[in-house]
């Protein structure tokens, strides 16, 4: 959980704050539109601890920010792996207490995760923020539709140079204008694409999509 954290601080400090905006803006020029109103794609989620933790900062965040006008629900959030174990295993929202350990504070497990003997569970009200989906990065995927945010962090390091710009020209063209993508810590985009502007918040390169 919260893997390498300065990732997550950004996701907290620079990237939520302009979802929200964004939020409220697609609000007012759509009354009538239901559900969600930004899109944020974990590519890679393996077991489900980065999604699991984008959603408790999202919670965390609208719950201190209800006075904007925004709920949960007006975030979606997709999870997505090529294996079918990792992902029921995900889904579940079940990790032992080693997992559970790794990267999480009391504050956090008291609040978000129930005990079941030697397990802890994901809360319902995090777990149904998630949707999880079998998807293998090196075939088409713009069929996901629109996501204002991806993070695919630790993945494209297992690719040679050709399918990473065939992966990140999907990325470009599935990111709303000004759209975000974050890496991981030993990845980066030079020599690969210019479609993107690099930003440094604090430890963290975040990739904004240039229209």
């Amino acid at each position: 959980f919260f893997r390498d954290v300065h990732p997550f601080t950004a996701f907290k400090e620079y990237i939520l704050p302009k979802l929200v905006k964004s939020i409220r803006e697609r609000k007012e020029r759509d009354t009538s539109r239901k559900g969600p109103k930004v899109s944020i794609w974990s590519a890679g989620a393996s077991t489900g601890q980065e999604p699991y933790s984008l959603a408790i900062l999202i919670h965390e965040y609208a719950t201190a920010n209800s006075l904007l006008g925004i709920s949960m629900e007006d975030f979606g959030l997709l999870a997505t792996d090529v294996s079918s174990e990792t992902l029921s295993k995900a889904m579940t929202g079940e990790y032992n207490e080693m997992e559970i350990k790794r990267g999480l504070s009391p504050d956090f497990m008291d609040k978000y995760f129930t005990q079941d003997g030697t397990n802890w569970v994901v809360n319902s009200s995090i777990r149904i923020m998630v949707e999880f989906r079998q998807v293998n990065l090196i075939k088409p995927f713009t069929m996901l539709g629109g996501h204002d945010v991806i993070l695919c962090r630790n993945v494209l390091i297992y690719f040679d140079n050709d399918a990473k710009v065939l992966m990140l020209d999907q990325f470009y063209d599935i990111l709303s204008d000004g759209g975000f993508l974050i890496l991981g810590a030993p990845e980066n985009l030079y020599g690969i694409t210019d479609k993107f502007e690099p930003i440094h918040f604090g430890e963290t390169l975040i990739y904004k999509k240039l229209n």
